[in-house]
């Protein structure tokens, strides 16, 4: 198959696409990406990148297609408009100077927002392939999460536009269960509906991750637990620090938090205000390759996320990467995240926002025996491997991608690519008419 992939985030940006476009690749696919140029988490390009380019260059053997944005900035909500926006202008007017439009399939993999899907509807329509997408964030119901919308009337524009979006794909892939029925509720039919769980980076399963050596740090000889991932609104940071002050009196906890996000500066000024200077330490962000090596220094793993129905239907990407780490979790959160975590046996959960009873199942945890905790890590890593693995989840795309072409028999049936159509003509120019079947004699029948 000739594949166009369309991603808001991609290479060198540290996102699970990438590793999809490589299983792609590695699979035989051609493979085009369609993205802006990397500014994500720092809110600035990369290095080597800018407003002039490189307009086109190769990443494990894709050839991505690159055009000119307005970087994140800080974050602030018109940094981040103007962001979105000029990201899907920059993605249709970059569709349209490419020369050969000949995708077999079209891919899209939406963050936030849902507009990012746009540019993919207009490859599907310039050329006539089928398209799919996989919804990471569910929107509007995200956006009412996160508080950056509140206005009734607001909402329900948001949501019949993102509803639109969601039904004109061919295929649509929710990242969890939860997402699944919330999509099928908006009218989605079943046939075209799926959920394939985002999965744990591959360097979890190279070596066990007891065996990875870890530096000293001051925090050694206590209770670590260790926060791995974007500090934004939605994390319910908040409640972290609220369990972290309740439990200061306690001088073997430590909170280690490693990334960054829009919150970070309000974290730096909440551990000054509160005096957690001692049990809460702030390590900024480092590449993925070294998170098994923070992970072997960890007693236990947090994840957390704010209350609300859109994040109590999402899975975390990075719970994924905390069952294969092979480490105990304790959660904060509702619904699906929640789910996991319990079903796995791989931790505890307290419920969303609420930090007395986080705080309550730390000092549980602290006060447990190593041999329990070792089990209960062990109970998430085999949850892992039998659910959450890179290749199987690979495979569940792929499939879903092949059954949207023409000899698939699924949602892309009958329709023909601009590239098949182009050589049906010259083939019949060659041979003349007696070369064009009835339509009722067409192998696997009308189209």
């Amino acid at each position: 198959m000739k594949i166009l992939v369309v991603s808001p985030v991609f290479w060198p940006e540290a996102f699970r696409v990438n590793d999809l476009v490589a299983a792609l690749v590695e699979a035989g696919h051609e493979v085009e990406v369609l993205a802006g140029m990397p500014n994500y988490p720092e809110g600035r390009f990369h290095q080597g990148y800018g407003w002039r380019g490189p307009m086109e260059e190769q990443h494990e053997g894709a050839r991505i297609l690159r055009f000119p944005v307005r970087p994140r900035g800080k974050g602030r909500a018109l940094e981040l408009m103007v962001h979105y926006a000029t990201w899907v202008v920059g993605a249709c007017l970059r569709l349209l100077t490419v020369s050969r439009k000949d995708w077999d399939v079209v891919f899209v993999c939406q963050t936030s927002p849902v507009s990012a899907a746009l540019p993919g509807l207009l490859a599907r329509w310039l050329s006539g392939a089928p398209a799919a997408i996989w919804v990471q964030d569910l929107w509007p119901d995200i956006v009412q999460a996160t508080g950056v919308v509140t206005h009734p009337w607001l909402l329900k524009a948001i949501g019949w536009f993102s509803n639109k979006i969601y039904r004109s794909f061919d295929r649509v892939i929710a990242q969890s269960e939860g997402f699944r029925t919330a999509l099928g509720e908006r009218g989605i039919a079943a046939e075209r509906l799926t959920c394939i769980h985002n999965w744990a980076e591959e360097l979890y399963g190279v070596e066990p991750l007891a065996r990875l050596r870890v530096s000293p740090e001051p925090w050694r000889g206590g209770f670590v637990l260790m926060f791995a991932g974007n500090l934004g609104r939605v994390q319910g940071l908040p409640t972290l620090l609220d369990a972290a002050e309740r439990l200061k009196s306690h001088p073997r906890i430590h909170w280690v938090f490693l990334g960054d996000g829009a919150m970070a500066d309000w974290m730096r000024k909440e551990i000054t205000r509160r005096s957690l200077e001692s049990c809460v330490w702030m390590l900024g962000r480092y590449p993925v390759e070294k998170m098994p090596e923070f992970f072997a220094g960890a007693d236990a793993l947090l994840m957390s996320l704010g209350r609300g129905k859109a994040l109590s239907l999402t899975i975390p990407t990075k719970l994924q990467s905390y069952l294969a780490a092979g480490r105990p979790i304790l959660g904060s959160v509702d619904g699906e995240a929640a789910r996991v975590i319990e079903d796995s046996g791989a931790g505890w959960v307290a419920p969303a926002e609420d930090p007395k009873a986080l705080a309550e199942l730390v000092l549980r945890l602290a006060n447990t025996g190593l041999a329990e905790r070792q089990a209960m890590g062990q109970a998430g890593r085999a949850y892992w491997e039998r659910l959450f693995q890179r290749d199987g989840c690979l495979r569940e795309i792929q499939g879903n991608l092949k059954q949207l072409l023409p000899t698939g028999g699924s949602a892309g049936e009958g329709r023909l690519s601009l590239a098949t159509i182009q050589v049906m003509l010259q083939r019949t120019r060659r041979a003349g008419p007696q070369a064009v079947p009835a339509a009722g004699n067409r192998k696997g029948g009308n189209r």
